[in-house]
């Protein structure tokens, strides 16, 4: 069961720099930073879920998200030695992404840039009013790309992820 070297390269780092602020040898740092980064990766969770679920039902449904969410043992439970699971990273950025593609829909301003997608004259005119008119949309959407990018680097079924979005 092979991992993909991006979780490889961030432990590798985290490791040799946390090895060289303590003094410990690389060793035990590894074992440290395997145990510790599915409960880093779960707490860490709980701000994108409560920003995604504040922006579509309010701040209360935002607060008891994050708590439920808080007390989900299932998250913490799990440690990379133990069941050799990076899932708590993956969901972060699974939250993150859809946060981001929920943004960038919400903040999309009007609804037909091109009048007539037969006539060329006005495709060029029509992408570049949607360019212009929606910065912050593409903006969130450039972000939510790269979470994506960055769940193909660490999981190699990231294409369930590309499916919910299709599907959406």
């Amino acid at each position: 069961n092979m991992r993909p070297p991006l979780y490889d390269w961030s432990v590798a780092v985290t490791s040799m720099l946390l090895s060289g602020i303590s003094g410990a040898s690389i060793t035990d740092v590894t074992g440290y930073v395997l145990v510790m980064s599915t409960p880093f990766w779960s707490a860490l969770t709980i701000i994108p879920l409560y920003m995604i679920t504040r922006a579509a039902f309010g701040n209360r449904a935002g607060l008891l998200a994050s708590l439920l969410f808080a007390l989900m043992p299932g998250n913490i439970t799990r440690s990379v030695i133990g069941d050799a699971d990076h899932d708590a990273m993956i969901l972060f950025f699974v939250v993150l992404s859809l946060y981001f593609l929920f943004r960038a829909l919400m903040s999309m301003k009007g609804t037909k840039w091109v009048s007539d997608w037969r006539d060329r004259k006005t495709i060029r005119p029509g992408i570049r009013t949607y360019l212009d008119t929606n910065k912050r949309s593409l903006l969130y959407a450039m972000l939510g790309g790269v979470c994506v990018l960055t769940i193909a680097m660490i999981w190699t079924g990231y294409t369930y992820l590309l499916i919910i979005i299709v599907v959406y």
